[in-house]
């Protein structure tokens, strides 16, 4: 990304620095409003990059990765995430089991996912099996996926 901002500089640049000045004024009438247009993208990402980084970093805040709820299942914690892709895509559902391996270390792992999705219901169908239904909001019948493994 920092090429495709950076080039349109590099030509200006090299634009200034030719021998002929009638290239030079030629190429720096062409190429200097897309290199300040350019400059000017590249300082709104920084600035855009510079609000959102230190929110995700230090407040563990992400829109787009959203905690709805965490249910405990024998020994294993379902964590369930909402999904948010902005406006161009549904919202869905991601639900992390996280098995503990030792004190202070978690297992995460991918249960089960659905988009477009609003919510999920976790119910236990046996000792080793743990059922996601995606109810629909579109008149459809819910879906279901069966999670295998789950520790007692």
């Amino acid at each position: 990304m920092t090429l495709v901002f950076a080039s349109p500089l590099l030509a200006l640049w090299g634009a200034l620095s030719s021998r002929p000045v009638r290239l030079g004024v030629i190429g720096v009438a062409f190429l200097g409003p897309i290199a300040a247009l350019s400059a000017g993208l590249c300082l709104v990402n920084i600035f855009l990059l510079s609000l959102w980084i230190p929110d995700v970093l230090l407040h563990d805040h992400d829109a787009s990765f959203e905690l709805l709820r965490t249910e405990r299942v024998g020994t294993e914690t379902f964590s369930v995430f909402r999904t948010n892709g902005g406006a161009m895509t549904s919202f869905g559902i991601v639900v992390r089991r996280d098995r503990p391996l030792l004190p202070g270390v978690v297992w995460t792992s991918h249960a089960c996912s659905c988009s477009p999705a609003f919510d999920v219901s976790l119910s236990r169908v046996d000792r080793s099996t743990i059922q996601c239904v995606f109810p629909s909001d579109r008149g459809l019948p819910p879906r279901s996926i069966s999670v295998h493994d789950v520790a007692g």
